[in-house]
């Protein structure tokens, strides 16, 4: 969460919901994963290559 130089782990998911959320409710949804995107093409640093305790360098 905090290696925000760590690009290859960025993805995004399109969720759809039939009927959902109405005007007093919030939808949350939550993606997670193990590691890296197969093909990362985004950029940024790689896992290994953070130096700092704050992942982002």
């Amino acid at each position: 969460i905090n290696a925000s130089y760590v690009r290859s782990h960025f993805d995004a998911m399109e969720v759809g919901v039939n009927d959902a959320p109405r005007a007093d409710e919030i939808l949350l949804a939550l993606v997670m994963t193990t590691g890296a995107r197969v093909h990362a093409r985004v950029g940024g640093l790689k896992a290994s290559e953070i130096k700092g305790e704050d992942g982002l360098r």
